[in-house]
């Protein structure tokens, strides 16, 4: 015994009819009634729905990337500029953010002093060597320890992730109900 299952069509960004199949499922797919939303009209091949989704996506995706090398070829004389100021702003967030996101995971002791702090010393350091090494001295000869000013976030990371240990410890510990909450966070109960 065959059952056609009536379906509705939801709309997407590259195709106005997406069937959502109900949880019986459909067993014979070439059968299903297919309908817009609101729509009384008789079957729409759910098929050519997918074929129509498959070019249409496929000619979205064809725009984007002719796109994509127009404006590599316009700003071409630009890239290695976009590239340093990417490396910037990951070896800032590098020296600044990671150290607290890491530390509150994984050490319960963490606080917000030591969050500060690290987050401070990060930024500060990070930026100042950015800023010193780029528009005041551009000698790669002072650079400390040999790195670039679009890597010494990794460097920095250190310093920061030591003064947030150490002001942590140098400070009052976090409220026994934070340590519970952070515990609970890390290891949810099934």
């Amino acid at each position: 015994r065959s059952r056609s299952v009536e379906r509705r069509v939801l709309p997407s960004l590259f195709s106005r009819r997406i069937p959502v199949v109900s949880k019986e499922g459909v067993k014979n797919k070439e059968k299903a009634n297919v309908r817009p939303l609101g729509s009384t009209s008789p079957r729409l091949g759910p098929f050519r729905l997918h074929i129509l989704d498959w070019y249409v996506t496929r000619a979205y995706l064809g725009v984007a990337g002719l796109a994509f090398v127009g404006l590599l070829g316009i700003f071409s004389n630009s890239l290695g500029f976009v590239a340093q100021v990417v490396a910037f702003a990951f070896g800032l967030a590098a020296a600044s953010l990671f150290p607290v996101i890491f530390l509150g995971i994984f050490w319960t002791r963490m606080n917000k002093q030591g969050a500060i702090a690290a987050m401070l010393t990060g930024l500060v350091t990070t930026f100042g060597y950015i800023y010193w090494f780029k528009f005041v001295d551009t000698d790669p000869a002072h650079w400390l320890f040999g790195v670039s000013p679009e890597g010494i976030g990794f460097v920095f990371m250190w310093l920061a992730t030591a003064v947030g240990v150490v002001t942590a410890l140098a400070t009052r510990p976090p409220p026994r109900d934070i340590v519970e909450l952070v515990q609970k966070i890390r290891m949810p109960v099934s």
